[in-house]
């Protein structure tokens, strides 16, 4: 039964982010957007995987490449990188400082709630 919930959770969160990504990226930062997108994957593919392969996190179900690779794709390589796409395309860049923190600490406190 848990097999079936967090099956549902992980193809809601592809659907619910692709969905944010279509809806709050404009067509004229695409390109930028491909690049914070790939380069986080880039990055959260080194260290995730460092991680993992010592033993500092376990990802005790994993819908997708489970023979593979112990990390958890769905977190690692769609919806971290996904999440960084839209924290740079949406970034308060002529707000005030105390925006701009507020920002991040919202950023960064959904990140470790996921």
């Amino acid at each position: 039964m848990t097999f079936k919930k967090e099956k549902i959770i992980e193809i809601s969160s592809w659907i619910i982010m692709f969905m944010l990504l279509i809806k709050f990226v404009p067509k004229k930062k695409i390109r930028e957007a491909h690049v914070v997108f790939l380069f986080t994957q880039v990055v959260t593919w080194l260290m995730g995987a460092l991680v993992v392969e010592k033993g500092n996190i376990k990802y005790p179900i994993r819908t997708f490449f489970k023979k593979t690779i112990k990390s958890n794709f769905t977190f690692e390589y769609f919806i971290f990188p996904a999440w960084n796409v839209l924290f740079n395309i949406l970034y308060p860049e002529n707000k005030n400082t105390y925006i701009k923190a507020l920002y991040y600490l919202l950023h960064t406190t959904s990140v470790a709630l996921i």
